[in-house]
């Protein structure tokens, strides 16, 4: 068992610093990448939502000089982790195979390898002073948690899908479209929670009526167990019908108790008033 835990803590420190050295090897290799829009977040255009631009500032007054290229080192750090954040997810929870972990890991490399040497603008997100820099990672983060939440119901990772949704928003207006994601996965796992009680009480009752009939089934008897069984069933059947009926005639009584008392306390005033 110890040595099964060692096993998957060294697939899973590999993945890790494959996706490191992935990231940051480009990062050294390619350098900070300026863009069209780049001007206007180092300037701290008012236009722009304003985490990204904040960021840059704060890297600013860290680093001096070279925030630029602390930038992109962070932004490659945060692409590293997000990568392998999913595939670490499925193989703690659904146990998924390592080349599943690996083949999780290599869509995100690849989607930044077509932005490196097949798409026009010739460079990977995570070396761009843009917002898909950190809103990329930021989405897989996002997205890591939410399923946590859907599959496991773990609350607490609901709250650091909020988070990120939050962050993203303040990144990109086009992610707004995360707090939809939210809303609709709450509603769902409350959803799936009522129906899982609904079961559990179904199989409740199933699980009386079997025990009544292998109980109360006697093999000398001439009633066959489906007769037995039929009988238990249409006696549940009355009861429901008789509390119905039940619910229906308090309901006829309360009606004309009401209907009885205002008859009366008109008698009363007319009385009253002939007086």
């Amino acid at each position: 068992m110890k040595d099964q835990m060692n096993k998957k803590t060294l697939q899973s420190g590999i993945l890790i610093l494959v996706s490191m050295l992935f990231y940051l090897y480009f990062a050294w290799h390619d350098g900070v990448v300026i863009c069209e829009d780049s001007p206007t977040y180092i300037n701290m255009n008012i236009t722009r939502e304003p985490l990204y631009p904040l960021l840059l500032e704060i890297m600013r007054r860290i680093f001096g000089e070279n925030y630029l290229f602390a930038t992109v080192v962070f932004q490659s750090i945060l692409a590293a982790l997000a990568a392998v954040s999913i595939p670490l997810f499925f193989k703690r929870e659904q146990n998924i195979s390592y080349i599943c972990e690996w083949f999780l890991m290599i869509i995100p490399m690849g989607c930044s390898l077509l932005c490196r040497f097949a798409a026009k603008r010739a460079s990977m997100y995570s070396n761009s002073i843009l917002t898909e820099g950190i809103a990329c990672s930021m989405f897989l983060l996002f997205t890591r948690f939410l399923l946590d939440y859907i599959i496991c119901r773990r609350k607490r990772s609901l709250f650091y899908a909020g988070i990120f949704s939050f962050l993203l928003v303040s990144t990109r207006k086009q992610m707004y479209f995360t707090v939809v994601l939210l809303f609709f996965a709450v509603i769902y796992v409350n959803w799936s929670r009522t129906q899982i009680k609904k079961g559990i009480g179904t199989k409740r009752k199933i699980e009386k009526i079997t025990y009544e009939v292998l109980v109360h089934f006697n093999e000398n008897a001439t009633e066959t167990m489906q007769d037995k069984l039929t009988r238990i069933m249409l006696r549940e059947l009355r009861r429901k019908s008789d509390e119905k009926k039940m619910i229906l005639i308090k309901k006829s009584l309360t009606s004309s108790n009401r209907k009885n008392s205002e008859v009366y306390s008109n008698f009363m005033w007319c009385k009253v008033y002939i007086i």
